[in-house]
């Protein structure tokens, strides 16, 4: 458990010139009861934040919209590649103006990024902004809350749970 009190004290370091970035917490740890399928396979969190600059390619997932409107749901796992934009503080902005990225039902889907090819985890679905067309849900500005940023909390809570 992560109080909002630590995590607003992380979002605190933006800066307030973007008011479009706003920390929602979209951040949550689960510990299974059971063993992950044998299948399953583990990414780590990225490391080295230098990786996530602007221009740089990720890869988003998600089971979300894959149509604004008419809205049209997915039944399979889907996944994209997008440019970054812009990161404030524990967020970082993708661009989805070429009609692809994360939409409404995405939210807590994993974003990554290949370094020296390898697969790192490094962000969490969080929102889509379009403030140009509000009613549209999955294109304007991905946004991603960045783990990187929140590892120390992710690190504490495994120690908690005696998890290495």
């Amino acid at each position: 458990y992560v109080s909002r009190e630590k995590l607003a004290a992380q979002a605190q370091e933006k800066d307030d010139s973007k008011k479009e970035f706003i920390n929602y917490y979209d951040f949550a740890l689960l510990k299974l009861n059971q063993e992950a399928p044998a299948k399953a396979e583990v990414a780590e969190i990225l490391e080295d934040v230098s990786a996530l600059a602007r221009g740089a390619t990720v890869t988003a997932a998600g089971y979300g919209l894959v149509k604004d409107l008419p809205q049209e749901e997915s039944t399979v796992l889907q996944k994209t590649q997008l440019k970054i934009i812009d990161s404030v503080g524990s967020e970082v902005a993708v661009d989805q103006s070429q009609g692809s990225g994360i939409c409404s039902g995405d939210s807590g889907g994993p974003a990554f990024i290949e370094v020296n090819g390898k697969q790192y985890v490094w962000g969490v679905a969080s929102r889509v902004g379009n403030y140009q067309e509000p009613d549209k849900y999955c294109s304007g500005v991905g946004v991603h809350g960045n783990v990187t940023a929140v590892k120390g909390y992710v690190d504490l809570i495994l120690n908690r749970w005696g998890i290495q």
